[in-house]
């Protein structure tokens, strides 16, 4: 697992938008701008959001299940 800052990270999925790699943060907002899961605390729970743009475009899969339990994010500007 690595840390990164906000501008490195930014950099890293502008490299990484176009292959088979999953993202995961615990960023508030990141899923927003392209990681494809992003764990977020939501009134004192852990929930999980998927981009649905991001899983697309890396050409990923996600099963209905795993999709009926997370927040469905798509990615800023494409809503």
């Amino acid at each position: 697992m690595l840390t990164f800052s906000y501008r490195v990270s930014a950099y890293i999925l502008q490299k990484v938008k176009h292959k088979n790699i999953l993202t995961i943060s615990d960023s508030k907002g990141f899923a927003d701008r392209g990681v494809t899961i992003n764990f977020i605390s939501v009134k004192g729970k852990r929930k999980f959001e998927i981009n649905t743009d991001a899983i697309d475009r890396a050409g990923l899969r996600v099963s209905s299940q795993l999709l009926k339990l997370a927040i469905l994010v798509k990615e800023k500007g494409k809503q």
